[in-house]
């Protein structure tokens, strides 16, 4: 399993612009063969800050992803809201268990 964690940091109302490409992207996404957890979230201690939390199945889905039309449409409307900061970490791990 590929999982894909970290987050992306906007200026003050760069999160509230990107709100309709977020649902767009999410919702396509979770629709992807190999996706298990697409989810972004805000801070709550910081509102600029969009926490990013992804499982894959493999590397492949996670390449076919990377390649969709609608992650392209997300890469364009969020270079307009110009994110300050961005972290993103890449983990190959083995199968969780509950807690």
């Amino acid at each position: 399993m590929i999982l894909v964690a970290g987050f992306l940091k906007y200026p003050p109302g760069g999160i509230d612009a990107l709100r309709d490409e977020m649902e767009k992207l999410v919702d396509a996404t979770r629709r992807e063969d190999g996706c298990i957890n697409y989810d972004f979230a805000i801070d709550i201690a910081d509102p600029t800050r969009l926490i990013v939390f992804e499982r894959w199945r493999d590397q492949a889905a996670l390449e076919r992803h990377t390649q969709s039309p609608h992650i392209a449409a997300w890469r364009a409307a969020g270079a307009t809201a110009g994110p300050v900061e961005r972290h993103l970490t890449v983990w190959e791990v083995g199968d969780g268990h509950e807690l």
